[in-house]
């Protein structure tokens, strides 16, 4: 846990320092081995190494804080399964039931995705499947 106290949104990088190689294709790594809701990978990224502005828009808070429990929520399933604790993200479920269930109506929160953890269980035919994951090429493109 000492890394994550270490870590913090980083405005300002600097650019003599690179990352080595042999890190960055850890972190490629994370990418293609991130839980998705039934495997699906709904995702592509793009790795450019040249400059980021701000995007100049509008931004709707209500989607911004539900993409920031998704940050939240990526981060506790990466470390759960350091600490050995499964967990199985879940989006598609009765967002109001469980509003009303969890008292959250008129607080100003509102549920997004739920997140069972716990340990598998022996009968789990699942943990004997293996894990599939598209191919490095098929879901990061380079732009210079």
């Amino acid at each position: 846990m000492r890394q994550l106290n270490w870590r913090y949104a980083t405005k300002r990088f600097d650019p003599a320092k690179k990352i080595d190689p042999l890190t960055w294709a850890a972190l490629e790594e994370t990418l293609i081995l991130s839980p998705s809701s039934f495997g699906l990978q709904p995702w592509r990224f793009c790795v450019i190494n040249d400059f980021l502005e701000n995007p100049g828009y509008a931004r709707d808070i209500e989607a911004w804080s539900s993409r920031q429990v998704y940050i939240a929520l990526g981060n506790f399933m990466t470390c759960a399964p350091l600490l050995s604790v499964d967990t199985c993200p879940m989006e598609g479920l009765d967002l109001a039931g469980f509003d009303k269930a969890l008292g959250l109506e008129g607080s100003g929160f509102w549920t997004v995705a739920a997140c069972p953890a716990g340990s598998r269980a022996e009968t789990d035919r699942h943990s004997a499947l293996p894990k599939l994951r598209f191919e490095k090429q098929e879901i990061i493109t380079y732009i210079p």
